[in-house]
């Protein structure tokens, strides 16, 4: 993602203002700290003028000695009051 911002010609700053968000979440995305939403993605391969498809390395794959029924969203869930 980077290299993608590098080849744009823009600055943290600058491609963070045009997506609506602080540089310090671009910066998060480009260490692989965190993952941006899907819709961002796009909007990020919009803006960086990216022909080739790339993010797809970036959904997390479920590491397999996890069992599925913990790593689903829906598995983490506020504790309901009682």
């Amino acid at each position: 993602m980077r290299a993608a911002r590098i080849r744009a010609g823009f600055t943290l700053k600058e491609a963070a203002g045009l997506i609506g968000y602080t540089w310090v979440a671009v910066q998060r995305w480009e260490k692989d700290v965190c993952l941006p939403k899907p819709g961002v993605l796009l909007h990020l391969r919009s803006v960086y003028g990216a022909e080739e498809p790339w993010g797809a390395h970036m959904v997390p794959a479920r590491p397999h000695h996890i069992p599925l029924r913990l790593y689903s969203r829906t598995a983490i869930q506020k504790p309901r009051r009682v």
